[in-house]
Formats: C-alpha cells, structure tokens, sequence
C-alpha cells in the first residue's frame, strides 16, 4: 500500500515536472498531472481495494485477524487515494520554485556525457572483437564472447558485423 502511494506520488510528480519542462506554469502543471494521472491512479486503487475485498468478509478460523487487516487496508487505500490525488499536486505547487528553462544545457550535458559512456562500450568491445584469438574463432564462438562481454557491460542487444561487411544481430 505504502509503495503503490509513494509510486503515484511519484508518477504525478514526474508529470508535473515535464509539463513545467514543456513551458507550462506552476499552477497549470500541477493541475495538468493530476489530472492526467488520475484515471490510472483510480483504476489501480479500485482493482487494489476490491483484491483485498475478500479479507474484509472472511469467515471461518483466523477470521477476525483476515477482517480487521482486511478493514485496514481498504480504507487505508481508499483515503490514501483520495488524499493522495488532491494533496500531491498542491503540495508540488507549494514547493516546485525551479526554473527549467536552464535545464536544457544540464540534459545536453548529460546527453553528452551518456554518449561518450556508450562510445566507449562500443570501443571495448570493437578492442575485443579484433583479437586475433577472436578472429580466428568460428562466427558462432565469437558471438558468445561477444554476447557474454555484452551482457557484462549491460548491452541488451548487440549489432555485429563480419569481415564480409555482413552485420547481423545478437540477442
């Protein structure tokens, strides 16, 4: 329950934030991710609630242990969505004093920095694959070195090109 709040807590937030990215106003933002995030958000809590329903009208052994945790976790969703969905965007409000027009050189820093992160791998693995050991592999053996140092350096698909300059995927 805690993390399903703290996930939507989160998610109205990250909206917000891109909306204020987009150009919108603080206020405008704000109300956009609420609004925008609130059919999910309810969708979610109601399938949540009506799962743990059952609890709630448990009978037989151990019954009334099942129909108070069942009570708890009900109406405790049920008032965490609705405090949650009406408080998260007022309090982003109150607090969000960022201007995010500046933040366009810090996420092309950062794109740049990832680039160079990435041109890198990519060079390891072009320094491995030009071993003379490696080339003189079979096509399927250097794949799996290939594969292997590719899922260590955290690659989920890996492009390879052959001497023949014939390319050919490895997942």
């Amino acid at each position: 329950m805690i993390a399903l709040s703290a996930k939507n807590a989160i998610l109205i937030v990250e909206f917000a934030v891109d909306y204020r990215k987009a150009g919108m106003s603080v206020r405008d933002a704000a109300l956009e991710a609420g609004r925008v995030r609130l059919r999910p958000i309810l969708m979610t809590s109601l399938a949540f609630v009506l799962g743990v329903m059952p609890l709630m009208f448990a009978s037989g052994a151990g019954s009334e242990a099942r129909i108070a945790l069942g009570t708890a976790v009900v109406f405790g969703m049920f008032t965490n969505t609705i405090f949650g969905t009406l408080f998260v965007p007022n309090f982003f409000l109150i607090t969000d004093k960022k201007d995010y027009k500046d933040s366009d050189t810090e996420s092309q820093s950062h794109k740049e920095k990832f680039e160079t992160f990435i041109e890198d791998k990519v060079k390891l693995l072009q320094g491995i694959a030009s071993f003379p050991a490696v080339i003189s592999m079979s096509q399927k053996k250097q794949s799996e070195l290939l594969k292997n140092r590719a899922d260590e350096l955290g690659f989920l698909h890996l492009f390879v090109m052959d001497t023949k300059g014939q390319g050919f995927y490895i997942d």
